[in-house]
């Protein structure tokens, strides 16, 4: 049976681009027991890139606090940061003047928090808990893996061999193509899967840092005996608390010791 030229081109085309794409995940295998970053069209310095531009934007945008709670969630958010694996990210952590209950962070390490999420939580740990939710994000490179599957579901498979090869000369075409810098809606909403990750690795992070790691449970109850009396964001741009917490709850339980 005699095959086409075009069909044989066509199918080296598509093998290089599996194999790109291939090289693009190698490098970032586990970086978390049960935990692993999907494929990435952007490097770890293009998402720190991307994150400073966004984070302009954003600074324009919000209303952001710089009193006694910025500097705790500082303090709380680095020593998070340094527990926190995958690409070492200079993170930065701003508090933002806004009662609903909310946090989020940009590709990089650009972490924010909201005055009512701090208002909310009952104590350091769940605190900290928000924080290592949203580092795990950032770890797991989360919003430049959805902005990776955005353009491609736009340019298509034969192109990811020229976005590889420019590695920085693409970064805006990119996001230009998926919507831009700023508070793109790729960096903030995520998968069910994407949040149990997160939540996973944010235990993780929490316990390698000196922390409970229950506490992201009681985080988790925390908002939502606040539902229903306050705006809660988290419960829209983080959904399904009372799933994620019994995944937490199994994923923390002790094994059974062997006899």
């Amino acid at each position: 049976m005699k095959i086409s030229m075009t069909k044989i081109y066509a199918r080296a085309r598509m093998q290089a681009a599996l194999l790109a794409l291939a090289l693009v995940i190698a490098p970032f295998s586990a970086v978390a027991a049960g935990v692993r970053p999907g494929f990435n069209l952007f490097s770890p310095q293009q998402d720190y890139e991307i994150g400073r531009q966004s984070a302009q934007n954003v600074n324009r945008r919000l209303p952001l606090v710089n009193d006694s709670r910025a500097a705790m969630v500082n303090r709380i958010g680095r020593r998070l940061a340094a527990a926190a694996p995958g690409a070492r990210f200079p993170y930065e952590f701003r508090v933002v003047n806004d009662s609903a209950i909310n946090a989020f962070a940009l590709p990089g390490g650009f972490v924010y928090v909201n005055r009512g999420a701090l208002d909310a939580a009952r104590s350091e740990n769940e605190v900290a808990a928000v924080l290592a939710h949203e580092i795990a994000h950032v770890s797991l490179r989360h919003g430049t893996n959805q902005a990776s599957k955005a353009y491609l579901a736009q340019a298509g498979l034969g192109l990811i061999g020229g976005v590889l090869g420019g590695r920085g000369g693409n970064v805006g075409q990119i996001i230009g193509a998926v919507g831009g810098f700023g508070l793109n809606t790729l960096f903030l909403k995520y998968s069910r899967s994407a949040e149990s990750q997160a939540d996973l690795l944010g235990t993780q992070i929490m316990q390698r840092a000196g922390y409970d790691p229950r506490g992201m449970i009681s985080f988790l109850q925390t908002i939502q005996r606040h539902s229903g009396r306050r705006s809660v964001e988290f419960l829209s741009d983080h959904p399904n608390p009372e799933n994620r917490i019994a995944r937490l709850e199994r994923s923390l339980r002790p094994s059974p010791r062997r006899r």
